[in-house]
Parts: C-alpha cells; sequence; structure tokens
C-alpha cells in the first residue's frame, strides 16, 4: 500500500506523495525536527496531520508506526553491543527473515558485516543502520532527521544514493536536511522552514537557485 501525507498549521502546508522524496530544509532551530517529530507524535502540532486523509490527531507514536510511519531520528540511535543482525530483528513486526533479506539486499553494507556489533561499524554504516531499522517495520511513509550529519562526502553520498532505491519501492520519504546541496540532488520538491512556517516551497531544480536559500542559511 501507498501513502499521502498531508499537514496544515498556521505558515505550514505540506504534503508527500507515494514514491516522492521531499526535503525540508533550514538552518539550525527553522523547525525542521520539531515537525517530524510531530508528524510522529512526540510533539503537538497546532494545526492537521493527515495520513491517506486520516486525521491522526492524538494518536500515539506506536499507533502512527502501525499505521505505516517509520521514523529515523537525528544521531542514529543503534543498540551498539547488539550486531547489525540483532539491530534490524528488533524492530520487526512480522516476516522478519523476509524483510531482513530485503534490508541486507538495499544495504550490501550491512550484508557485509551482518554479525558485527553496531558499536564498531562507522558513521555511514551505523546511518544506515539506522535508515535499515525504521524499514525494517514496513513504513509507507519515512521520516528522516538529518541523515547526512557527520559524516564525510563520500558517506553521505552513499547513504543519500539509497533514498532513491527506497523511493522507487513506494515508499514516501520525508527528510529534515541541513545540508542543502545534498537533500536537493536527491529530492524531488522541496520546502524551506524559517521559524516552523515554510517561507518556499517547489521543485528541487528550482529551488537550488533560489536566492532565499542562502538567505536562510545565513539569517538574511
Amino acid at each position: 500500500m501507498t501513502a499521502r501525507l498531508e499537514v496544515e498549521a498556521p505558515g505550514l502546508k505540506l504534503r508527500v506523495g507515494a514514491g516522492e522524496i521531499v526535503t525540508l530544509l533550514g538552518a539550525n532551530g527553522a523547525g525542521k525536527t520539531t515537525l517530524l517529530r510531530a508528524i510522529m507524535g512526540f510533539e503537538a502540532l497546532a494545526g492537521r496531520i493527515c495520513l491517506d486523509g486520516r486525521e491522526l490527531g492524538s494518536t500515539p507514536p506506536f499507533r502512527r508506526n502501525r499505521l505505516g510511519i517509520g521514523y529515523c531520528p537525528e544521531g542514529r540511535r543503534v543498540f551498539p553491543r547488539m550486531t547489525v543482525r540483532e539491530n534490524l530483528i528488533v524492530a520487526a513486526r512480522s516476516r522478519a527473515p523476509t524483510r531482513l533479506a530485503d534490508i541486507l539486499e538495499l544495504f550490501p553494507a550491512l550484508a557485509a558485516r551482518e554479525r558485527a556489533l553496531a558499536g564498531q561499524l562507522s558513521g555511514g554504516e551505523q546511518q544506515m543502520l539506522a535508515m535499515g531499522r525504521a524499514l525494517m517495520t514496513e513504513p509507507r511513509l519515512l521520516l528522516l532527521d538529518e541523515p547526512s550529519l557527520g559524516l564525510s562526502p563520500q558517506l553521505t553520498n552513499a547513504v543519500m544514493s539509497r533514498l532513491r532505491d527506497i523511493a522507487a519501492r513506494g515508499t514516501a520519504v520525508l527528510m529534515a536536511e541541513q545540508n542543502a546541496a545534498n537533500a536537493l540532488a536527491v529530492a524531488d520538491r522541496a520546502y524551506l522552514l524559517r521559524l516552523g512556517q515554510i517561507v518556499r516551497e517547489g521543485p528541487a531544480a528550482e529551488l537550488r537557485a533560489d536566492p532565499a536559500l542562502e538567505e536562510a542559511f545565513l539569517g538574511g
């Protein structure tokens, strides 16, 4: 099944469709993480959040996950003393063997280190593991918070390249990212946030050339 996300609040109107990669851009404090946490149910939002036309209201995070929302928070948060395989299996609700095989196919770097402890992985491998763990729940909508944070350019490219594969399977992806160049290179559309409000939106290619993007990051 596919997903359609719609969010409406004062100064903010956002949508994400199935198989689409949408990025939230903005400097620190722009409200990107807060918005993702609100969609997942960890924060209150003075507005409406709808998944496939169903308003989520006060639906708790665990029920939103069961409705098809996966969340990969900033900072990776893997279980360092568990193996890669164990980190993935612990998140599965059903079809664990099949789902595990799918994730290891999507992330070959994890397949090569399936028996390694998560704490021994590189930063990029840990980010892939965090994304894979979120995907183990078979989400129709995947929320990603700063997936390139702390990664080298090479590892960032490796992580970002997987997003296209994820979206190609029909998953909707909403990503908060401070590295605008990396995000816009992979996204279909983008929203530029400032103080919790959307100040620009449009196709990623258009926002890449918009002077408002530079102003937002420089505080102009």
